[in-house]
Parts: structure tokens; C-alpha cells; sequence
């Protein structure tokens, strides 16, 4: 990784410690109003050292936003009702993801292709199994969530599809993020629906930032790469 994101991941990790502690000690006012400084800081990061030059940069962007955009939704929804929303908000995010990953999918690489059947065989079964647990919950969501199980499944797989086709560190800060926000999402989910009793904001939480901030400091790694002479 590049000395001058060293900085950056400082101040930046002390502001991710300070949301996970509020969520720890459920500060509701304090949680609400630093919820979403993470990916902002995050978007600032990427806009600063890309300029959003390129249609991967400006998805990943997208892709950030939209999952802002659902992670806070979810901190101010009190209700299972409320939550298609979220769903909905995290569903356009993994699209923009998704669509920004397939821009690597231009050469014939065995290997990377190796890599995205087992990331989409491996995420195929994770899915489906966690839909149907979920189901007797779902009520009317049941669609929405089919969805979002398949996008979820697709973004996981161009992601590893990415393999070999980009530098070690450009893949796997990626694809290790894009881990980390299904977990998020996943996790998630288990609380609205199966254990709305359990305070598992922390992990959430930290899931969401973290995968966040390797899919950004990805994304600007193959922003500065030699590797990728053309911008798209």
C-alpha cells in the first residue's frame, strides 16, 4: 500500500473507533449524527486522489453512497417495515459495484476465471442458505431479498473474476472489502429478523466500515497503477 495513505488511515481509524464506541454504548444522538462521517470521509478520500476520472472511480463513488445511504437508513429505522428501504439503498449499491468490477473483466485469464466460479459457487450456497432461514420472516421483503441475494452473488463473483487481472494489492483490498460488506449485510439482516433483541450495531458497524475502506483504498490503487495504462 502506498506511504501516503498511511496519514489517512490514521485519522481515519480514529474516527471508525469513535462511531464503533458510540454504537457499543448506543448513544442515539451521537449515533445518528457520526453514522454516516465514515463514508464520507471515505468518499472525500477517493474523489481527492481519483477526480472521478475514470467510469470504475465514478461507480465505485456511486457505490459508496448508495451503501451510506442504507447503513444510515437502517440506524434510523425502528421498524422491520421500514427496512425495504435499506434493502433497496444496499441492493443500487452492489449494482454500482458490481458494474464497476466487470470493467476488469476484459482479458482471458484461466486463473482469475478459476478464482470467480469458486467466489460464485462458494457465495451461491452462503445466499441461498441464509434466504431460506430468513424466509418465514420476509413477509412481503421476500422479493427484494431474492434480489439482493443475486446482485450480492454477482458483485462477489466479478470480484473474483478481478484475479489476475490486477495487481495482488488492487485485488485483494477489493475483494477482501467486498467480504467484509457481506458480512455487513448479512449480520445485519440476522438482527431485523431473527434477533432484533441483540445489540449487534458494534459489528455491523464495523463490518461496513472496514469493508468500505478497502473497496475505496482499492479503488484508488488501481487508480494509480502502471499496471492499467488505460482509464475507462
Amino acid at each position: 500500500m502506498r506511504a501516503h495513505h498511511l496519514s489517512f488511515t490514521v485519522s481515519f481509524g480514529l474516527v471508525a473507533l469513535i462511531v464503533i464506541l458510540v454504537e457499543a454504548f448506543a448513544i442515539t444522538e451521537l449515533r445518528i449524527f457520526l453514522n454516516p462521517v465514515p463514508s464520507l470521509f471515505l468518499a472525500g478520500y477517493l474523489y481527492s486522489n481519483t477526480r472521478l476520472s475514470g467510469k470504475f472511480s465514478k461507480m465505485i463513488f456511486g457505490g459508496v453512497l448508495f451503501f451510506l445511504t442504507g447503513n444510515l437508513l437502517w440506524v434510523l429505522s425502528a421498524n422491520t417495515g421500514f427496512f425495504q428501504f435499506v434493502c433497496l439503498a444496499l441492493l443500487v449499491g452492489n449494482i454500482f459495484y458490481g458494474l464497476a468490477f466487470s470493467r476488469d473483466y476484459r482479458t482471458d485469464v484461466p486463473a482469475s476465471k478459476n478464482y470467480g466460479n469458486v467466489a460464485f459457487i462458494a457465495m451461491a450456497i452462503f445466499n441461498i442458505g441464509l434466504y431460506f432461514l430468513l424466509m418465514p420472516n420476509l413477509l412481503s421483503l421476500k422479493l427484494l431479498l431474492l434480489a439482493f441475494f443475486i446482485v450480492s452473488t454477482g458483485v462477489v463473483t466479478l470480484a473474483g473474476y478481478r484475479y489476475k487481472r490486477v495487481s495482488a494489492l488492487n485485488f485483494n483490498l477489493i475483494f477482501s472489502g467486498v467480504i467484509l460488506l457481506t458480512l455487513f449485510s448479512t449480520v445485519m439482516m440476522i438482527v431485523v429478523f431473527l434477533k432484533p433483541s441483540l445489540n449487534y450495531t458494534p459489528l455491523v458497524s464495523t463490518f461496513f466500515i472496514a469493508g468500505q475502506y478497502l473497496v475505496v483504498l482499492g479503488s484508488i490503487e488501481r487508480n494509480h497503477s502502471k499496471k492499467i495504462s488505460t482509464r475507462y
